[in-house]
C-alpha cells in the first residue's frame, strides 16, 4: 500500500503488508441411509468460506500520531477476518432422474481490527432440487435463506 500526499507536499510513503499463505480447511461426506432402497443420504461438510486481511504494523505507514494525538497515518493498520461453516444434510432420490435436499448451515466468523478478536455465529436453511432429463444433463434450483446474530 502507499499514501501519496500524505502532508499536502507531494510526498509519498509506501509500505509492503506482511504476508503468510494459510491453508484453508474443508471435508465432506455423503453417506448411504440404510432403507428399503437406499433413496435417503446424509452430507456434512466443514470447510473454510473465506480469510483475509492485511499486517502494516511497524512499517512507514504506521504511524499513530502523525497529525496529532489519536490521529493516525492510516486506520486499521491490523486487520483480520476468518469466515467458517458448517453444514449437514439429507436427501431424498424420488426417482432415478429427480432427487430433492436440504443443509442446514451454521456459520463462525472472527473479526479482529487490531484491539483483539471479536466472533460472530450465523445460520442457514438450503433447500434444492436436481433433475436428470438426459445422460450427462443435470439441472438444479436452490432456495437459500440466511439469518445473521451476534454472539
Amino acid at each position: 500500500a502507499s499514501v501519496t500526499n500524505a502532508f499536502g507536499m507531494g510526498q509519498t510513503m509506501a509500505a509492503k503488508s506482511k504476508d503468510n499463505i494459510y491453508p484453508i480447511p474443508a471435508i465432506g461426506l455423503s453417506i448411504p441411509v440404510k432403507d428399503e432402497n437406499d433413496q435417503w443420504r446424509f452430507g456434512l461438510a466443514a470447510y473454510g468460506v473465506s480469510g483475509l486481511g492485511v499486517d502494516y504494523r511497524e512499517t512507514a505507514i504506521d504511524q499513530k500520531d502523525i497529525f496529532g494525538p489519536g490521529a493516525p497515518l492510516v486506520s486499521g493498520e491490523y486487520t483480520a477476518l476468518q469466515i467458517m461453516k458448517f453444514a449437514p444434510a439429507v436427501s431424498y432420490q424420488i426417482s432415478p432422474e429427480f432427487s430433492i435436499g436440504g443443509a442446514f448451515h451454521i456459520d463462525y466468523a472472527t473479526l479482529d481490527l487490531g484491539a483483539g478478536s471479536a466472533p460472530g455465529f450465523g445460520y442457514g436453511v438450503q433447500l434444492g432440487s436436481i433433475w436428470r432429463p438426459a445422460l450427462n444433463v443435470s439441472l438444479g434450483a436452490q432456495l437459500y435463506h440466511s439469518s445473521e446474530r451476534e454472539a
